[in-house]
């Protein structure tokens, strides 16, 4: 049996034979390990193996004077100046000097001051605000 599934909003995958797993916060391994279990019940030996094949669950949003406010997906590190590029960059009202980014913490809410004209800046030595996921851009 051979199966490709995606994880849904809620953390877990459906499986024929297993129903829902929880899928969310495990390495390939460790989902492996529980789907070999489950699937043990059923199955004598199995032959289990989980490969990730895209990453989706890292999302900016950017709102506000871009040209295509929305949801992003980020595939690894990544800074304003990208999330800005993704939206199609400004509209002529956008205060490129006054841009905030929300970020959820685990003690609560920062709310980060951005200056574009800063950033680029080719005096300035400073490397731009780098994101993270579920972080929202707001630009006035």
């Amino acid at each position: 049996m051979q199966k490709t599934v995606a994880v849904r909003s809620d953390g877990k995958i459906s499986f024929p034979l297993v129903n829902d797993v929880v899928a969310a916060g495990l390495t390939p391994m460790e989902l492996r390990k529980i789907l070999t279990e489950k699937i043990g019940a059923y199955v004598h030996n199995p032959d289990v193996s989980v490969v990730v094949r895209e990453i989706h669950s890292q999302k900016v949003s950017v709102i506000g004077q871009v040209h295509a406010p929305g949801r992003y997906d980020i595939k690894g590190p990544s800074t304003v100046l990208d999330a800005l590029a993704m939206a199609g960059g400004f509209t002529d009202f956008a205060n490129k000097k006054d841009i905030r980014i929300i970020r959820k913490t685990a003690t609560g809410v920062q709310n980060l001051k951005f200056n574009y004209k800063d950033a680029i800046d080719e005096e300035s030595k400073r490397e731009p605000l780098q994101l993270l996921a579920g972080d929202t851009v707001i630009v006035k």
